[in-house]
């Protein structure tokens, strides 16, 4: 199963489809063409090290946010279940729902 053999992975599978996003996408690439032809090539490398790592953070915040989520979603679930198993619960000891 993918779930469990580590081939899932909601964060690079996620692409927003909003235009503001691909506009965004675009003037960076313009912007990194731009940066490629006017700095000197070690320049350039620096400023694609500081991208990676910028990617990596963001990633890293990602997968924290991702696993917050589930974390809510799970205890929200979890909540309403036992407040649901609770209630039928109470009324299978009254019969007469009284």
């Amino acid at each position: 199963m993918d779930l469990f053999d580590g081939s899932v992975y909601p964060y690079e599978q996620v692409v927003p489809r909003s235009e503001a996003y691909r506009k965004l996408r675009r003037e960076i690439a313009d912007l990194s063409r731009e940066l490629q032809k006017e700095l000197n090539s070690e320049e350039y490398e620096k400023v694609e090290r500081y991208r990676n790592m910028l990617s990596d953070s963001f990633h890293l915040e990602g997968v924290a946010y991702f696993g917050e989520g589930l974390r809510l979603g799970i205890g929200i679930m979890t909540e309403l279940y036992g407040v649901s198993s609770k209630c039928e619960t109470d009324g299978a000891d009254d019969p007469g729902g009284e």
